[in-house]
């Protein structure tokens, strides 16, 4: 990303405020990268990538793009991916996009059973930080859109009811 994009948002310079954070449009090697979820492309960047600042003009990140993009066929023997985008930036968990929706949001809508399985354990495997914003799985699956959906709200919308159901329900009862 060597050159501004056209959706750069830059930081504010009003002395009064404070300093915005620089969003930047994800450039077309990260955005074929997370499609394909080639962990590589983010692992060897130099220098390295800011995954929190780079969305699309629709506010998603490479985790948003990467659920979108994902057959159900390679569900299962990719969810390395999302395990290391995870690990080199947690945040990305809980970045909802212009839709207010966090990548839960995504993976249920698709009826990524096993994605959605990858977010709610890495969820629960952090801490709690309240200045921070992280929060568990059981808040993490109360979190709504701007539509005032749950992920599961989703998952019932597009027809994986019966792939999510035993899902959501074990793990919101476990976590009650």
């Amino acid at each position: 990303m060597d050159s501004p994009s056209s959706c750069e948002a830059q930081g504010s310079t009003n002395a009064n405020q404070p300093e915005e954070t620089k969003i930047s449009c994800m450039d077309l090697d990260v955005y074929n990268g997370a499609t394909a979820g080639k962990i590589e492309v983010f692992k060897n960047s130099s220098p390295p990538l800011h995954l929190q600042e780079l969305l699309t003009p629709n506010g998603n990140t490479v985790l948003h793009v990467y659920l979108t993009a994902l057959s159900k066929e390679l569900e299962s023997s990719t969810a390395n991916f999302v395990e290391e985008i995870l690990k080199m930036c947690p945040s990305l968990l809980w970045q909802a996009n212009a839709k207010g929706e966090i990548p839960l949001h995504i993976a249920a809508r698709h009826g990524h059973v096993t994605m959605v399985e990858v977010l709610i354990k890495f969820a629960d495997s952090r801490p709690q930080d309240v200045e921070s914003g992280e929060k568990n799985a059981k808040e993490m699956l109360q979190i709504t859109n701007k539509e005032k959906e749950t992920a599961l709200h989703e998952a019932i919308r597009y027809n994986h009811l019966e792939l999510m159901m035993a899902r959501f329900k074990e793990l919101f009862c476990m976590r009650q």
